[in-house]
């Protein structure tokens, strides 16, 4: 029968490290309530404001994706250590940001501390926890990281109304401090693998292609689909991407395992992962800037009722957390509920892999749809039936 026992100092690791995953993503989600708010006090729109989330996640795509490779190369100790101090740096430089610019910046910074941590989560259910009840532990930790979306709109309502936004990032760093430091002390890894030479062209392909995505369809909310500013962008993503393809089957070193592409249910429930992360987490720009700006609802209105929408999608998660019984059935559920970390996927590429596609894909359209919504006049409620 397998060991089912898991170390006391295994547990607090996954919990640190969680945690601190946990506050990167309820930062990101609050910040989206407070476009027309930060519009207002920058002086800018919210086309130039909505880069304040958009530029956090491409960070944290951007650094999932070479996570794994990390992961191998350095300690986990190492990678927490700067994890944390990039999450505070980060969160620092937010919270006292007095342009638009700063405020840029500290995202920056604190979505490639999320990108170090969160994959690092699962990598050690995945190593430390046995397999028999790995479905266990990451539906619970996924739990974690789901909730932040859920509460992150109320969260951010309610503070930019009661104290401005700045309190969202003061409030947070207390708590980002102490999972980081419970990580630090209970994390543990034999030693780092030596690997061969890293793969920076690769890097630097997905890098223009998540880039060039993103600029081509925020272009395209502004001077249109088939204009030079949005078209020059998307077509060099597209060059971007057979580029990657070419190095990554021809280098020794594969910055992604492009076989598991040849995998027909992991395609199949990728693309069903990336289409529920494209309405939900897209969503949660769209709602609250139109209930702000159209139908003039307050921060905190319009947060609640964000989080509200948000929450339906977080009850699969949280059904797969609560079952507890049936090893073979309980990693099925996990599975088949919160796949993106399934235990199914335990090369640690594969994760980094959808974590990262997670992050990129509200990015594609999201820009076009919040550029149009601005842009749009108000005409007032709908006249009552006849």
């Amino acid at each position: 029968m397998e060991n089912s026992v898991v170390s006391t100092r295994t547990k607090l690791s996954i919990v640190g490290t969680a945690g601190l995953a946990f506050c990167g993503v309820l930062v990101e989600t609050s910040m989206n309530v407070t476009f027309p708010t930060l519009s207002r006090q920058f002086g800018t729109t919210i086309n130039a404001v909505q880069w304040v989330t958009t530029a956090y996640l491409l960070a944290v795509a951007c650094t999932m994706v070479i996570a794994a490779d990390l992961q191998r190369r350095f300690k986990w100790q190492r990678l927490t250590t700067l994890g944390g101090i990039l999450f505070i740096v980060g969160d620092v430089l937010c919270a006292t940001a007095p342009a638009l610019w700063p405020l840029l910046g500290g995202r920056l910074i604190q979505g490639v501390a999320t990108g170090l941590v969160m994959p690092l989560v699962f990598t050690i259910i995945m190593r430390q926890v046995p397999h028999g009840i790995q479905g266990r532990y990451v539906g619970t930790a996924g739990m974690v990281v789901a909730l932040a979306p859920s509460l992150g709109p109320t969260y951010g309502g309610w503070a930019t109304q009661q104290f401005g936004w700045p309190i969202i990032f003061w409030l947070v760093l207390p708590i980002g401090i102490v999972m980081w430091l419970i990580a630090l002390k209970t994390i543990q890894q034999p030693k780092a693998t030596p690997q061969n030479l890293f793969p920076l062209r690769q890097l630097i392909m997905i890098m223009f292609t998540f880039v060039g995505l993103t600029l081509g369809l925020n272009n395209a909310g502004t001077d249109g689909l088939l204009s030079v500013a949005a078209l020059v962008p998307l077509v060099i993503a597209i060059v971007a991407v057979f580029i990657f393809i070419r190095l990554s089957l021809h280098q020794p070193t594969a910055l992604i395992n492009l076989k598991i592409f040849t995998n027909r249910n992991f395609v199949l429930l990728l693309g069903i992962y990336f289409l529920i992360q494209f309405v939900q987490i897209g969503l949660t720009f769209i709602l609250p800037t139109y209930a702000q700006l159209v139908t003039h609802q307050s921060v905190m209105a319009s947060g609640m009722t964000t989080g509200r929408e948000s929450s339906f999608g977080d009850s699969a998660t949280l059904y797969g957390a609560a079952t507890r019984y049936g090893g073979q059935a309980e990693t099925l559920l996990g599975g088949k509920l919160d796949f993106s970390f399934s235990p199914a996927f335990t090369h640690p590429t594969d994760q980094s892999l959808i974590s990262g596609l997670d992050a990129e894909s509200l990015l594609a359209v999201h820009d076009w749809v919040l550029t149009d919504l601005q842009q749009r006049p108000y005409l007032g409620p709908p006249a009552a039936p006849a």
